[in-house]
């Protein structure tokens, strides 16, 4: 086990949450933008509120990809330091 095992596992662990609390966003803000209310504009904008809300939702879940981005390079990371532990114990 590497001097590095513990504190990966807990910013792995802030990502997990992190990760979480975004998917939950997005499907309310997904689910916002659903509203009948929103769909109408009649101030002629560019775009309805439902429409700019659900940009929201699409702006987080590229937050949740580079999460993920993230996750896999905490993996990387994590199997670096092993390797880097093994070899100097040997």
């Amino acid at each position: 086990m590497s001097t590095l095992d513990a504190p990966l596992n807990d910013l792995y662990d802030q990502l997990e949450s992190l990760q979480r609390t975004v998917l939950g966003l997005e499907r309310d803000y997904r689910a916002l933008a659903e509203r009948d209310d929103l769909a109408v504009d009649d101030l002629g904008d560019e775009m309805t509120p439902g429409e700019c809300i659900a940009r929201i939702s699409e702006s987080l879940a590229a937050v949740r990809r580079s999460i993920s981005d993230a996750q896999t390079r905490h993996s990387e990371a994590k199997e670096a330091a092993a390797r880097l532990f093994t070899v100097h114990r040997l």
